[in-house]
């Protein structure tokens, strides 16, 4: 038998269909050489999120009303409901993917999304200024973990008033800091995710996109351990993120919209 030595090993982004030859009751294949198991996140018994509930859901995912671009949208702004806007960021162009959800706290309704990997961030934080202005110039919240974060928040900052500032709450007073935009640590990624878990299994979240269902359902326990630059081996979950992000937003009280309620709308 002739044998060659692997000369070199590269990793590379791929994203689109992965097809698995299943076999029943076992994911093991024998090659020339090596047994291979092929794990299915959706069936692991790791699972992060209530995944009967999240099976109930997809059968009621809907079309959405329209579409700009890459937004699309289920819902329309109405003047005397609150919402809040999170974006996962990143290099795009064809690397990993910008996304941004936008919630209506009033409803718990997920209102609209966008997932892209071909925009770059100067103009991702375009579409984070028109959609923020569409829904009432709600509060708008990037993920700002990683340089192209850091570019979405410079040009944001000059065509949107109303971006998250986080708060100090290790102060006998909380402060409001200088640090526009959310910041993902050790800290806040197991809140963000414990809370949005607790009240989508309440029923106080209600999802139309098939899209985020289906990264809900393949999220896993450990994936909250996994740290966000642990290279291209990471699994990412763009769109679960930004709906993390959007949904603890609701704690933002008086500034989550800028847009003044009038009574004739109520």
């Amino acid at each position: 038998m002739q044998t060659h030595k692997i000369q070199k090993i590269e990793s590379s982004k791929y994203k689109g269909l992965v097809y698995n030859l299943e076999v029943e009751n076992d994911h093991s294949y024998l090659t020339e050489s090596l047994t291979v198991h092929n794990c299915d996140p959706t069936r692991s018994e790791g699972k992060f999120f209530d995944v009967d509930r999240i099976d109930a859901d997809l059968k009621k995912c809907r079309l959405p009303i329209r579409k700009i671009g890459d937004t699309k949208y289920w819902f329309n702004w109405l003047s005397h409901h609150r919402y809040g806007l999170g974006a996962d960021t990143s290099e795009g162009v064809g690397l990993d993917s910008n996304a941004l959800s936008v919630f209506n706290f009033t409803t718990g309704d997920l209102v609209a999304t966008n997932h892209s990997n071909t925009i770059k961030p100067e103009l991702f934080a375009h579409e984070l200024k028109r959609v923020g202005t569409e829904y009432g110039e709600c509060i708008v919240a990037p993920e700002i973990n990683n340089m192209s974060g850091g570019i979405v928040i410079v040009t944001l900052k000059n065509i949107y008033n109303n971006i998250f500032r986080a708060t100090d709450r290790t102060k006998i007073k909380e402060v409001e800091t200088l640090q526009l935009g959310w910041h993902t640590n050790a800290r806040s990624k197991p809140q963000m995710f414990m809370d949005f878990r607790r009240d989508y299994n309440d029923g106080l979240v209600h999802i139309y996109d098939e899209a985020v269902l289906k990264e809900m359902k393949s999220y896993q326990n450990v994936d909250l351990q996994e740290s966000r630059k642990a290279g291209p081996v990471t699994r990412h979950f763009d769109l679960l993120v930004s709906c993390c992000i959007a949904w603890a937003m609701k704690n933002e009280g008086d500034k989550i919209n800028k847009v003044s309620v009038s009574y004739n709308d109520i």
